[in-house]
Parts: C-alpha cells; structure tokens; sequence
C-alpha cells in the first residue's frame, strides 16, 4: 500500500538520521520520493525533511540561526544551509514575508502542508515548468496570508526561463496593477486554487485603481473579459455587497494565450487532467440540471392539452431558433415569455419543471426575496443583473435554462398614479425596470401566480401565452385518484366526495401521503378512509389541470 506523503516524510527523517547514510538516496527511499515529488535535490530535500519534522515534532523555530543549527547536525559543515533555505523561499516552499536572510517572519508553507496532511499529491504535481509552479506558489502564499504583497521583480527574476511567459504578460496589460492580476490569476489556475474579484485588493496599486478595476470586473466590461480572456464563471449576477465573491477565471482562450505556449504538450495535458473547477452556486440564482428533475406525468383538460403542446414544441432548442428568425423578425424581444396563473396545488411550478425536463434544459427558479432590498434602487439594480446574467448564459449555449419566476404578482403590479410614498415611487421604478428588460428579453421565461387580477396591463401585453391553470375537472380527478389512491377503487362513497370538492393535483399527493401514514400507524380500516373526511372538511365544492409523478 502507499505511503501517506506525511509517513513519507518521517520515513525520511529516520533515513537521514541513521549514521551510516550514504551517496545519492534510492528512489524508493522515503528521501528519494520527496526528492521526485518535488523537485528538489538532495540537501534541499533533506532541510526540508529536517524543518517539517523539526517543528512539527519537536519544536517551533523562533529564528534562523536556530533552524540553521538543527538542520546542521544533518548535514556536512561545509553545505551552505542559509542558501538552501533561501532557495527554498523562492520556490515558495518556505514562506518569508521579509526575506528569509531578513530572519523574520518564516515557516513551511500553507499550502505545502495542506498538501501533506491531507495526502494530495496534485499539489506537489512537478510536471508543469518548476518556475511557473514556484512563481503560482509563492503569488497564492502572499494574497492567502495578506502579509506580503506580490513582487514582480523578485518573481521575474528568479524564474529566467520564463521570460517570454513575463513578456506576453507586459504586452496586453496597460499599467503593473492588471501585470500583477493577469499574473496572479494564471497562477491561481495553475495552482487549481479559487482567485476571487474581492481579493484583488491584496495587489499592488492605489486605492483607487483597485477600486476601479473591480467595478469593471463586476460589470464585465474590463478589457480582460470583454476580450475573453477572463471568465467569471457564470457568476456576474450577484447580490448588491457580494460582488466580491465572484470568482475570476482564465478562459479556454486566456489559457491559449498566456499559459500554453510556454508549457510542452506533456505538461498541458497534466494540467487539463488536473484543472480544478470552481462550482459558485448563488442562493438566489441557483440552476437545476435538467438531470435533476424529476419526470412528471402531468394531467391536462382537453383545453390545455393542445396549447401546452404548442408551447412543449416551440421551446426545444431547434424549434426555438425557427420561432426566433421567423416570428420575431421585427421585434427587439427575442424571447418567450409565459404567464400560467390558477389556484395553489393546480401544477403551475411542475408544468414549468416538465418543459425545463422535456426541452432538455436546466431550469433557475429564481428566489424573489434574495432581490429584493430595503435600500433606495438596490432592488432594481438586482433585477438589472439577474437579466443581464441571465442573458449571458443564453448567448453562450442553445439550450440554456428557462428562467422560473414564482409568485410574479408580487412584483408586476399595477403603478401607482398617486406616489405620495418613497416605497410607491420605488415599486414604480422598479416596475418601470422590469418592462424595459422584457422589452429586450431573448430568453424563456415563466411566472406563475395564483390571480393575473393586480398585474399591471403593460406587463400582460409583454407575454405572449397567458394559461389559466384551473382546479381538475372530473375526468381528469378521476385520473388522479386512480394515480394516488388505487385502493379507492371499491369506496365509491368516498371517491364521489373527492368529485365533488376542490381538491388538486398537490391535495391528492397529500391524501397518498396520509394514507401511507395510517396504513403504517393505525390497524383501524376505518380510520384509512376517515382521513379523507377529515382532510376535505372547509374545502370548497366542486367545479382543469393536475398532476401525477
């Protein structure tokens, strides 16, 4: 079985302290492993083994000379411990916010023995060109710890054979603040490590610049992204105050740029194989793999049935682009925008969910309360982004996801003429936002609500299907019933008591989950019917949609 790296290096350390140590160690010797692992050489591993077990063992080192002296009792007199170490801080294996000949400040560094403790040989992965992984590693130490500022110079420097790398770097970027970002995001990528907008502050430059840097990453508008080398992972859409989570990424072409010319075609493969992906997943603007939702088999009056249908088709990603070129020639909105309105229970949510799973596409049931914000034009500064978002994931694939907006009444009502309040003018403004960006919209969007009675006229005449979702007729109860309650079958009293009140879809679901519960807990026959009883007394009788799973 394999050694754990951490059993390596003890391993080592025992092996440096028998007396009759000799010559090169062998590759299969705990030594010789760290040696390969990491490149270094054989006294550089052996203060390094010395140090690691030292201070984690033994005793932590408070100055140079003490960790000089200990590693000494290791190694011949004449070896220059001091220049090893030295070496070792400028391969960012050791960490020196001052300079390690400064004597302050030093010890292993983080990611070092997060790479031992938790067994990670990807961290350790010496395939790709020694300087650029010296240079990422040292770059990621000093914004990690946020005592050490980057130095170009002192990076350039020891790393010559890099030099073309550092120059195609100089020749895209028009001040030392965006040298050092496109530098520390390369580095970031290669270390397979998140690098986020808010940890730009830990570089280089005034205040100001920074700031403004920032904002433009945020916006998308930096030169970085606009020319693609840069991604922000799908995560633009932010709300207010979070922007700093979003994480920055090299792009396939950003790769090809600034990283792949000056790495063999083995060390590229390495480095795809093991490239890290970030998943930042948003409260309020979370996608739902069409992998994950589940099949509905949903339940329709004769009505519905064709119109949903004509929906089913125009949403499939082919069938979608004719709609696009053909019916919406003379139009600025590009898009399908849905309303499906009725009583709670009646399958509005799990008919969107269905044409999300039929159409092959994910679906973001967007989290209304997330938007909005007690502060004077966050709330539509919010709506802004989630559309400009959204509208960046549908020019980036065919089948992007169909946006989900529940409970739309809550924020498409009607304006108010009369706006004696601060909270009327902001409902209007944000009123007036939400017609502009449907104005434009390119996109599939649905919003269900249980009444279409208080939204504002405008926003009706922006969607194109307006689908009554109502309570389900007799045919079709009687298909649910036999769906959710099959032993119903010889209860003919109770089956015409569910006829004739107003139960949905999402009511039966409900009555098979108490009947499952009695069946379980109860030996009373009779109690397996008075449920239903129970469960339908306060509903209201009887008059076209349900649903079944």
């Amino acid at each position: 079985m394999k050694k754990e790296i951490v059993d390596l290096f003890n391993g080592a350390y025992a092996e440096i302290a028998q007396p009759q140590r000799k010559g090169r160690p062998g590759k299969d010797s705990n030594l010789g492993q760290i040696m390969h692992l990491l490149g270094l050489n054989k006294n550089e591993a052996m203060a390094l083994v010395i140090y690691f077990y030292q201070d984690s063992n033994v005793t932590t080192f408070l100055c140079l000379e003490d960790l000089v002296e200990a590693i000494h009792v290791h190694l011949p007199k004449t070896i220059h411990v001091p220049g090893i170490l030295q070496e070792l801080a400028n391969r960012g294996i050791l960490r020196s916010s001052f300079g390690l000949l400064n004597r302050r400040d030093f010890g292993l560094s983080s990611w070092l023995l997060r790479g031992i403790y938790r067994n990670d040989e990807e961290t350790f992965n010496r395939k790709l060109p020694r300087g650029m992984v010296n240079a990422a590693q040292r770059t990621i130490e000093a914004i990690h710890s946020e005592r050490d500022l980057i130095n170009m110079d002192r990076i350039q420097k020891s790393n010559p054979k890099l030099s073309a790398f550092f120059t195609e770097i100089e020749q895209n970027t028009q001040s030392n603040l965006e040298k050092e970002l496109l530098f520390t995001v390369i580095c970031f990528e290669i270390s397979r490590q998140p690098f986020t907008i808010g940890m730009i502050k830990s570089l280089n430059g005034p205040i100001v610049w920074v700031e403004l840097v920032k904002e433009q990453l945020v916006k998308g508008v930096h030169y970085f992204i606009t020319q693609g080398y840069f991604s922000t992972g799908n995560n633009q859409f932010k709300m207010i105050g979070e922007e700093d989570s979003i994480p920055l990424r090299l792009t396939e072409a950003g790769k090809e740029k600034f990283l792949f010319p000056f790495i063999t075609s083995e060390e590229k493969r390495v480095f795809l194989k093991s490239s890290m992906e970030i998943n930042t997943r948003n409260d309020a603007f979370g996608i739902v793999k069409n992998l994950e939702i589940p099949h509905n088999n949903l339940i329709y009056n004769g009505v519905l049935k064709d119109e949903i249908s004509l929906i089913k088709n125009i949403v499939s990603p082919e069938n979608f682009k004719l709609y696009q070129e053909q019916f919406t020639q003379n139009s600025r909105k590009k898009g399908l925008a849905m309303i499906f309105s009725g009583p709670p229970g009646t399958g509005k949510t799990s008919l969107a969910y269905q044409l999300a799973k039929e159409s092959g596409r994910d679906i973001i049931p967007l989290d209304i309360s997330k938007l909005l914000s007690k502060w004077v034009g966050d709330t539509e500064k919010n709506f802004s982004k989630l559309f400009e978002y959204y509208q960046t994931l549908v020019k980036e694939k065919d089948t992007f996801p169909i946006l989900l907006i529940d409970e739309g009444d809550s924020f498409m009502h009607q304006r108010l003429s009369n706006t004696e309040s601060s909270v009327d003018i902001m409902n209007n403004h944000l009123t007036s936002t939400l017609l502009k960006a449907l104005d434009t919209f390119s996109g599939i969007m649905i919003i269900t609500t249980n009444s279409m009675a208080s939204f504002d006229k405008a926003f009706l005449r922006r969607f194109l299907f307006k689908m009554e979702l109502p309570l389900p007729d007799v045919e079709a109860k009687k298909k649910l019933i036999h769906h959710y309650l099959p032993d119903l079958v010889a209860h003919e009293p109770i089956i015409n008591e569910l006829l004739e009140n107003n139960v949905s879809g999402a009511d039966l679901e409900n009555l098979k989950t108490l009947k499952t519960l009695y069946s379980t807990f109860s030996a009373d026959e009779e109690d397996h019917l008075n449920y239903i009883r129970n469960y339908l007394k306060g509903s209201p009788k009887a008059p076209k949609i349900g649903f079944s799973h």
